[in-house]
């Protein structure tokens, strides 16, 4: 089961602070009828072996109905259940070539990650689909969680197990697609002027954000958003 565990920056890739574990790859329920198909997918380190990417290359003639996919993501190891409740979505970057693909985004909380994982909570098995967003194109993307088609509020945001990708093939015809995900992280809407806290043990109204007086030193401004009555720390990024 999850436990909700704070990440310490708010970086998934790029940072030795985050949660990111394994990257893994799945396949449509309609591969089997494609004729020729592959997914290489290149994990991208730095020196230190810290993640700062995934590279992807895709290419599909299909031999049956269309569309076929395949995806691929990142899970999350330390913590594997984050909690989210202080990030509004995810940004990431996407560079290459997409060609004809479709590229979507999805967040996996543990309510629509399948019971077999250790933090899934999924009993549907197969049918254990987390939303997706709409089409993406290449540049920098920024997909807030309500912006996920049919995720509204999540039940449990407190307990999401990785950040995925899916490529589409639309038609017929196949696709090939050859691209780069960096710099993906999450992100917090923010007004250009934080106000301060009300002095502790102060009520605050939910969802605000706020910086208490006297920050730390150090190049981030340290700010919290009102969960649950209670002002969390919101992860500066390292």
């Amino acid at each position: 089961m999850c436990q909700a565990v704070q990440v310490r920056t708010s970086l998934i890739t790029g940072s030795a602070s985050s949660p990111v574990g394994p990257v893994y790859t799945f396949a449509g329920p309609n591969i089997a009828s494609l004729a020729s198909t592959y997914l290489h997918v290149t994990d991208l380190l730095s020196t230190g072996g810290i993640r700062t990417g995934v590279q992807v290359s895709w290419a599909s003639e299909i031999n049956g109905p269309a569309p076929a996919f395949w995806g691929f993501g990142l899970s999350f190891t330390n913590p594997s259940c984050v909690d989210v409740r202080v990030f509004d979505g995810v940004t990431f970057k996407v560079s290459g070539d997409l060609g004809t693909c479709g590229l979507q985004f999805s967040v996996v909380p543990g309510e629509n990650n399948p019971v077999t994982s250790p933090v899934g909570s999924c009993p549907a098995g197969a049918m254990c689909v987390p939303p997706l967003s709409g089409l993406i194109g290449t540049g920098t993307t920024v997909v807030r969680f309500y912006e996920i088609a049919g995720a509204g509020p999540m039940s449990d945001p407190t307990a999401l197990n990785a950040v995925q990708w899916l490529l589409s093939s639309p038609d017929v015809g196949g696709c090939q697609a050859n691209i780069t995900i960096s710099d993906v992280a999450f992100f917090l809407d923010d007004n250009a002027v934080t106000p301060p806290c009300p002095p502790s043990p102060s009520p605050c109204d939910k969802g605000a954000i706020c910086v208490f007086p006297n920050p730390g030193p150090g190049g981030c401004m340290q700010r919290y958003r009102c969960v649950d009555g209670a002002f969390m720390p919101v992860p500066c990024a390292q």
